[in-house]
């Protein structure tokens, strides 16, 4: 049986979306949110939904090698 993980490597960032403003780009990885290590999406997904629209968030990630820390301001989510 195959396990599919998905992982925090960002694929695509949407303009004008929180990512993209705050410098977050395609093909970084994800590795803390406020400090907490991220390995999953869904550890993403949990560390996010521990916030309402309009706070900051501390985003770590890892861009070629390179360690990043960026601030996000989380928006609105959009509706499905």
């Amino acid at each position: 049986m195959a396990v599919i993980e998905t992982t925090t490597l960002v694929s695509s960032v949407t303009l004008g979306s929180a990512a993209e403003q705050a410098g977050i780009m395609p093909n970084d990885r994800l590795t803390h949110i406020d400090g907490i290590s991220i390995i999953r999406f869904d550890d993403l997904r949990e560390q996010l939904g521990k916030h309402v629209a309009g706070e900051q968030v501390e985003v770590q990630l890892r861009r070629q090698g390179v360690d990043l820390t960026v601030v996000a301001t989380l928006g609105e989510e959009p509706d499905s």
